[in-house]
């Protein structure tokens, strides 16, 4: 019987939340929406049309569809993704992921 891990990356192993935090707060501002990071926090873990949907009843000057924001939003993440060097694993995952090579699984 094969056995495998499966990790969903984004949150496990490495705290990409910092990264979706900055990436919302900038595509909101060039929509004319400020975002506190308390309120910003509220809606950690929830979907992007729960979230964008809010902003755009919020704010409907802003002349944005929320699914114009949440695209406009992933098109930053990956892109800072990509350019951000500070972004670290999770303390404990490499270690992890060396034991579970050492046990075969990769």
């Amino acid at each position: 019987m094969k056995k495998a891990y499966i990790f969903d990356m984004d949150g496990v192993i490495y705290d990409s939340e910092p990264i979706h935090a900055r990436a919302k707060k900038q595509v909101l501002a060039e929509y004319g929406i400020d975002i506190s990071a308390e309120r910003l926090a509220t809606f950690v873990g929830r979907s992007s049309r729960d979230f964008y949907g809010t902003m755009v009843e919020e704010n409907p000057a802003c002349g944005a569809s929320w699914q114009e924001l949440a695209k406009k939003k992933h098109d930053l993440y990956r892109k800072l993704l990509t350019e951000d060097r500070s972004i670290q694993a999770i303390p404990g995952v490499r270690e992890l992921l060396e034991r579970i090579k050492a046990a075969g699984y990769l």
